[in-house]
């Protein structure tokens, strides 16, 4: 799924269910954009059962985890990543996710979309 061009500079939400992988990754920055990656949610839909769950900002060299196997109990939501430290998607960089049970966990971030000048 290819970012879309936000021209108001107004933030974007993307959410996503988490099978077992996940990677969002800018479409070869084909619109001279970059990502800043505001917030990342984790939240468990399952109202029984705890999940694992890893996030990983992958620079196409190496991958660099924000998360790594945090149980996400019950019917809660987990911050990986705030407002307060934000981090930059740049052309080959990604974000990855996993879970420990699948169809449990769901993700969702918010970014804003910069020009690359």
């Amino acid at each position: 799924m290819s970012p879309k061009i936000n021209k108001s500079g107004f933030k974007s939400l993307k959410f996503f269910s988490i099978i077992l992988f996940f990677e969002k990754k800018i479409d070869e920055n084909k619109w001279n954009k970059v990502l800043k990656i505001n917030s990342i949610y984790v939240t468990n839909i399952d109202g029984t059962n705890s999940a694992d769950t890893t996030v990983q900002f992958y620079t196409g060299s190496g991958a660099y985890e924000l998360a790594h196997t945090v149980p996400v109990p019950a019917d809660s939501t987990l911050i990986v990543l705030g407002k307060d430290a934000p981090i930059y998607l740049e052309e080959g960089h990604s974000i990855r996710a996993s879970a420990s049970a699948a169809g449990d966990l769901q993700i969702l971030i918010s970014y804003e979309e910069l020009d690359d000048a």
